[in-house]
């Protein structure tokens, strides 16, 4: 499954079906109903990493609004590549993403 960000910054799901049919089904993150939001490694993406070498993970805007985002040290991703979101500096990606849940099921 391929997921891109559009110009008005909601997911639009690119993959296709057998019959090379696009499909819109919303990722795991996204399903919201009776179901707590689970936040994974699979959400975040990849970036350069800052200029003393650390590591950087950009977030979609929304599946983390911004009063959590600052919390937990994020900042507002700039770039145009990726669309609105935000940018978490770590080395241990699994402790960001326990922390989001953590706000989100509480």
């Amino acid at each position: 499954m391929i997921r891109k960000l559009t110009r008005t910054h909601k997911l639009q799901n690119t993959s296709k079906t057998a019959n090379n049919q696009p499909t819109d089904q919303p990722t795991k993150a996204m399903t919201t109903t009776n179901e707590k939001m689970q936040l994974t490694k699979e959400d975040f993406t990849r970036i350069a990493s800052d200029y003393c070498g650390n590591p950087r993970y950009y977030l979609p805007i929304y599946l983390a609004p911004e009063a959590i985002a600052r919390k937990l040290g994020a900042v507002k991703y700039r770039g145009k590549q990726y669309g609105a979101g935000w940018v978490f500096q770590t080395y241990n990606l699994q402790s960001e993403c326990d922390a989001i849940n953590a706000f989100f099921n509480a």
